[in-house]
């Protein structure tokens, strides 16, 4: 479940879930579209993700680049930091010296 950031919900999204895929790296995201109770799902590749990749600045990236459902009213910044701690510590154990290419 995510943990709500304070202004709730923008533009009607409300983000319900998020999750991790490994392979290929990326991020899920369960939300409700605006005034809809229907849950929808938003598959997210997470690009360019290495060993060495640093994980705010990937989550940076991700909340700059999806800020419709990852903006910092909706999602924890660093409830989204550590998620990304997770997909760059999979890539660590995976391919220690290069990063994840699709």
């Amino acid at each position: 479940k995510i943990k709500m950031a304070p202004g709730g919900s923008r533009d009607g999204c409300t983000p319900r879930k998020l999750g991790l895929t490994f392979a290929p790296p990326s991020l899920t995201v369960v939300y409700n579209a605006s005034g809809n109770t229907k849950l929808r799902r938003r598959n997210i590749p997470v690009r360019g993700l290495r060993a060495d990749s640093d994980p705010a600045e990937v989550a940076r990236r991700l909340a700059q680049a999806h800020a419709d459902l990852l903006g910092p009213t909706l999602v924890p910044t660093a409830q989204l930091e550590r998620l990304m701690e997770r997909l760059v510590g999979n890539v660590k154990q995976q391919r220690p010296s290069s990063g994840y290419s699709a």
